[in-house]
């Protein structure tokens, strides 16, 4: 910024410069003019009636004053060339108007007077007729010589009249020097004016920059946040899961200790009761199989002809009901296999079994 407006004011200085120089040579230049410039001067009134004067000598009283009055005529001198007068100065340029209403505008040019008319002749006695010498009417008139002080106040004019223009060219100078400093102001404001623009700009866009840096910063803690927040719930579910496994294995573990003690128990105790069955009832068992051999052999039934041992097997319920019988192994002879097998069955029911049912198996002989 500090650049942007050492920038500036250089070329402020450096337009300063070129004005004030411009002036400089304008007024140079108007003051030599006005030293070196020579404009011949045309005569302010006619010089007839001076030429009138000088030939009224001449005349004769008793000429008539029809006759005399060529001379003043020929007495005329003819207006100058348009080739001898000087070229007319340039013309200033045009002021503002509010300059050119506060500068007092420049004496109007005087007007040549007017010729002075010729009087009436009195008229005059009778005389005797006097012939007047011919004048040649293309003579050329001679003009008078112009005195010291007509040119000197011709000068004098001419020289305010080149002051005049030198000061509404300095006018104008001004005027220019003025403008082109209102425009460099101008110039020099709105340069200011995009550098101002130009850093708020910069700044907003910084700000903006800043604001949405620490948005994204907040989002992404959000989501960090939110992130480790799911993690650790992750963390925490499989933790659980893991004691809830834990518990549920250590717990079938546990029934599956106690189910195996308490099976234990129970074989021990049904060992033990076994022994004590067996032990209190095996007597009891030996009287049972006999008394059960000699009531099937009750209904033995003798073969003619054949001999042999068969083995039946049967299985005898609490009550003493033969539920099944079955031949375990062959005599040899099928007559006396099928007859061992009814002889089972026939004898149904037979004694009951001191421990609430059992399987029997039984050889049965024939002679």
């Amino acid at each position: 910024m500090s650049l942007a407006a050492s920038s500036s004011a250089w070329r402020g200085a450096a337009r300063w410069g070129a004005a004030a120089a411009v002036v400089l040579a304008a007024h140079a230049g108007a003051a030599w003019v006005a030293l070196h410039w020579h404009k011949p001067h045309e005569p302010n009134s006619p010089p007839a009636a001076a030429v009138m004067i000088e030939l009224m000598p001449i005349t004769v009283p008793s000429t008539p004053a029809t006759e005399a009055a060529p001379a003043p005529a020929a007495e005329e001198a003819p207006p100058p060339p348009a080739s001898a007068e000087a070229p007319p100065p340039p013309e200033p340029p045009p002021e503002p108007q509010q300059q050119a209403s506060t500068e007092p505008p420049p004496p109007p040019a005087e007007a040549p007077p007017p010729p002075p008319q010729p009087l009436p002749a009195p008229e005059p006695p009778a005389q005797p007729k006097v012939t007047a010498p011919e004048v040649d009417a293309k003579a050329e008139a001679v003009l008078p010589k112009r005195k010291p002080q007509e040119v000197e106040r011709d000068e004098d004019d001419e020289a305010e009249r080149e002051a005049a223009r030198r000061a509404a060219r300095q006018r104008q100078a001004r005027i220019e020097a003025q403008r082109q400093a209102r425009e460099e102001a101008r110039e020099r404001e709105r340069e200011r004016e995009r550098i101002r623009e130009r850093a708020e700009a910069r700044q907003q866009a910084i700000a903006e920059a800043r604001a949405k840096a620490v948005s994204d910063a907040r989002r992404q803690e959000r989501a960090e946040a939110a992130r480790q927040a799911q993690a650790e719930a992750r963390a925490v579910a499989a933790e659980r899961a893991r004691a809830a496994r834990a518990e549920a294995a250590e717990r079938g573990r546990a029934n599956a200790q106690a189910a195996a003690q308490a099976q234990a128990r129970a074989r021990a105790a049904a060992t033990a009761q076994a022994a004590q069955r067996a032990a209190s009832s095996g007597a009891s068992l030996g009287a049972w199989r006999s008394a059960l051999f000699a009531h099937i052999s009750r209904y033995k039934r003798p073969q003619q002809g054949a001999a042999g041992t068969a083995v039946v097997s049967f299985s005898v319920s609490a009550s003493g009901q033969v539920v099944s019988a079955g031949l375990a192994r062959s005599s040899g002879n099928p007559r006396i296999d099928a007859e061992a097998v009814s002889m089972v069955r026939r004898s149904s029911p037979v004694p009951r079994p001191p421990n609430g049912g059992s399987t029997v198996t039984v050889p049965v002989r024939f002679n």
